[in-house]
C-alpha cells in the first residue's frame, strides 16, 4: 500500500467505485498507469477506500484520475475525492513547490468543471491546475480551505479489490479532461505539420 501517491474517496459504494475504477482503468489501458489498480476499503469508516496506481503513475494523469473519479459515471452521488503528492522537478511546476506536499481535488466553485485544484501543505493561497495549454498553474491568490491528511497504517484498511483495464470494454462516454488533452495533442501535432 502507498501512503506517498493515493486518491481517498468517501461516499460511493463498493459497486460504484469498482464500476468508476474499472472504467478509467480502461480509458488509460495504453499508458500502463492503470495496470493494476488497487482498492482498498477503510476497516473503520463506512464508504471510505484509498486508491493506489501503478508507481509510475506521473503527475499529469494523477490529476486527471482525480478529476475523473470526483465525476463518475454513476449520477447522483455525493462523495469527496482528494489526491496526495509530493511535487518534484519531473512533474513540471514551478520550483518553488519541488518537495511540497499537496493535496487536489476538484472544486465545487469550479465553473469548467474539468481543473483539478491543489492546496499545498502550510501554503497560504490554492493553485488552480487546469488542462489547457497556459493555464497548467494559476495562484488564485485565496485560500479555498486548509490542507488535511489523515495519517493512515496500513492496519487501516483491507484489500478490496484489484482493477486491470482492458480496452475492449470501455463503457464511458465522458468527455471532459480526457477528450481536452487529446485534443490539445491533435492541435499541437498538426500546427507541427504546417511548418
Amino acid at each position: 500500500m502507498n501512503f506517498e501517491k493515493y486518491i481517498i474517496i468517501s461516499g460511493l459504494s463498493e459497486n460504484e467505485l469498482i464500476l468508476a475504477i474499472q472504467d478509467l482503468a480502461n480509458l488509460y489501458v495504453d499508458t500502463g498507469f492503470t495496470k493494476e489498480v488497487k482498492i482498498f476499503k477503510h476497516q473503520l469508516t463506512s464508504n471510505q477506500y484509498l486508491i493506489n496506481f501503478s508507481p509510475a503513475t506521473d503527475f499529469l494523469r494523477f490529476k486527471f484520475f482525480v478529476n475523473y473519479l470526483t465525476h463518475p459515471l454513476i449520477k447522483d452521488t455525493k462523495h469527496t475525492v482528494y489526491g496526495y503528492w509530493t511535487l518534484t522537478a519531473s512533474d513540471e511546476i514551478i520550483p518553488q513547490l519541488y518537495n511540497t506536499r499537496i493535496q487536489l481535488y476538484v472544486s465545487p466553485r469550479d465553473e469548467d468543471g474539468d481543473n483539478v485544484y491543489a492546496i499545498p501543505k502550510n501554503g497560504a493561497q490554492t493553485i488552480k491546475l487546469g488542462f489547457a495549454v497556459g493555464h497548467e498553474f494559476e495562484p488564485l491568490g485565496v485560500l479555498e480551505f486548509d490542507f488535511f491528511e489523515k495519517k493512515y497504517t496500513p492496519s487501516d484498511f483491507i484489500s478490496l479489490k484489484s482493477i486491470y483495464g482492458n480496452k475492449q470494454k470501455t463503457r464511458s462516454k465522458k468527455t471532459g479532461c480526457l477528450s481536452i488533452f487529446a485534443s490539445i495533442t491533435l492541435i499541437g501535432f498538426l500546427l507541427m505539420l504546417i511548418k
